[in-house]
């Protein structure tokens, strides 16, 4: 998450120093990030106690992928000016790709308030908070990194997002319609808001808005995966199961995708290429409780009976499975009967 902020340079420690950290900063803009790096290195050597030499050397650092060296370099510029508030802000966010959720949000706050008015470092924080499941908390500081950066296409999608979690529809709305005026070929704006309108059971507006996503980018899977939801929820099997198909292409490892292409498939033809869908899906996450029970019921309807026990016991050590859902497995297997289903319609 390195933000490449370069602050002015103070003078401090003499000329040489000063012309080392304009000459790295010439050179790191130039994309001569070694060289840059050797500059800021002598400017270290020079001015030991300058932290903006220290975060100048820690943003090479970074852009070379030298993430534990980075890390050192920014807490060192913190340590001897912690508010710095730049300095703060990508030690954070290096923190955050690191991992280390929890010290990210300190580091965030801390560059919040040293620059309150910062959109970077709110938006960053509240990164931060939902990496650790702190959506309500997250969300102020969302709103302020938007307040303060109406432009910014990238917090206005975020925000959008957030709020759609916390139940605010309307909100959600109008932040995500603006984060695809900003970013009209950004996709995911795009598809956030058809869901977002696919909730709400706008499904016109849900599938102009996937629709648009698929064609700024077509090799976008969740837009399409969204496209087969919305389908499946007009009953449009065939749709869906083309959309979802498109999907599991793209990702083939999402067994989110699977599990709804399994469904569809199950409904709009209940054969062996259904159930061989549904069997990817268990392959992909063997937890999958509606991917055991439609592959059940397949088995069962064509009457192997064998094959349906199978998957039920299967289905009953699931977790989380409800005692209706249960009952109904149970009511699908005991109506079973062993090559009682007739050939199945030819797949159109």
């Amino acid at each position: 998450m390195a933000l490449w902020v370069f602050v002015g340079i103070l003078l401090v420690g003499g000329p040489a120093a000063t012309g080392q950290l304009e000459q790295g900063h010439s050179l790191f803009k130039k994309g001569d990030v070694a060289g840059a790096l050797k500059a800021f290195d002598e400017a270290v050597k020079l001015t030991p106690d300058n932290p903006q030499a220290h975060y100048f050397r820690g943003l090479a650092l970074e852009k070379q992928g030298r993430a534990p060296e980075a890390l050192s370099a920014y807490r060192q510029a913190v340590s001897l000016a912690p508010k710095f508030g730049e300095a703060q802000n990508n030690l954070g966010g290096l923190l955050l790709e690191l991992g280390k959720a929890e010290a990210a949000v300190v580091a965030f706050r801390a560059a919040l308030a040293a620059k309150p008015e910062n959109p970077r470092a709110h938006h960053n924080l509240a990164l931060a908070l939902q990496s650790q499941g702190k959506d309500a908390e997250a969300l102020p500081a969302l709103q302020a990194a938007a307040r303060l950066d109406p432009k910014d296409a990238q917090i206005a999608l975020n925000l959008g997002v957030a709020q759609r979690r916390a139940g605010q529809t309307s909100q959600a709305v109008a932040s995500l319609q603006k984060a695809t005026q900003l970013a009209p070929k950004e996709p995911q704006a795009w598809t956030n808001l058809g869901l977002l309108y696919s909730d709400a059971g706008k499904f016109n507006e849900a599938q102009a808005a996937l629709t648009e996503a698929t064609k700024v980018a077509p090799t976008f899977a969740s837009a399409w995966h969204g496209l087969g939801r919305v389908a499946h929820k007009q009953k449009q099997t065939q749709a869906a199961v083309q959309a979802f198909q498109t999907a599991a292409k793209l990702d083939p490892a999402s067994a989110a995708v699977a599990t709804d292409l399994c469904q569809a498939m199950a409904g709009l033809s209940p054969d062996a290429v259904a159930e061989k869908a549904c069997a990817r899906a268990i392959q992909l996450d063997a937890q999958s409780g509606l991917a055991h029970y439609m592959l059940l019921k397949l088995r069962a309807a064509k009457g192997d009976c064998t094959g349906a026990r199978k998957h039920l016991a299967a289905f009953m050590k699931l977790p989380g499975v409800s005692d209706r859902a249960r009952q109904g497995a149970q009511s699908v297997v005991a109506a079973c009967q062993d090559g009682s289903r007739r050939a199945p319609p030819p797949r159109k």
